[in-house]
């Protein structure tokens, strides 16, 4: 399918995809992110990510006292599970006390790369606490 699209951008043609799949998104010249019919954010996925503020991590530990330790820290915006790990956002200046809470579980934390995933999501929990506003 990517092939194909490829060839009729090559020809000129404009397309509109949409897709629930981030990775996807991120192929795009542009894209808008949606939430209940609402327009979150638009423009180029690379110049989005660029501007993403936070800091993701992935976390291998147990499980429950991981879940249990994000979910009671404000501090970390996202998280989503990745094989037996566990990717995190943590909102930009609270690292060091997220890390350290993480150490306190005997949880090992290793800097990652954020994706576009990693931008939707936190933009969703930004709009629900409020924080976020919608950018272009």
């Amino acid at each position: 399918l990517w092939d194909i699209l490829h060839d009729f951008l090559s020809e000129g043609m404009a397309i509109m995809l949409t897709t629930p799949y981030m990775d996807e998104a991120a192929r795009c010249h542009r894209t808008g992110l949606l939430l209940d019919g609402r327009l979150l954010e638009e423009g180029n996925p690379i110049e989005m990510l660029r501007s993403f503020p936070h800091s993701v991590f992935r976390v291998i530990g147990d499980r429950k006292r991981t879940y249990d330790l994000i979910e009671r820290n404000k501090d970390v915006l996202a998280s989503t599970p990745a094989g037996d790990l566990l990717r995190i956002v943590v909102r930009h200046g609270k690292e060091p006390g997220v890390l350290s809470a993480l150490a306190g579980i005997d949880a090992r934390v290793l800097p990652a790369t954020p994706s576009f995933e990693d931008f939707f999501l936190t933009r969703i929990q930004e709009r629900d606490k409020g924080e976020g506003e919608k950018r272009s």
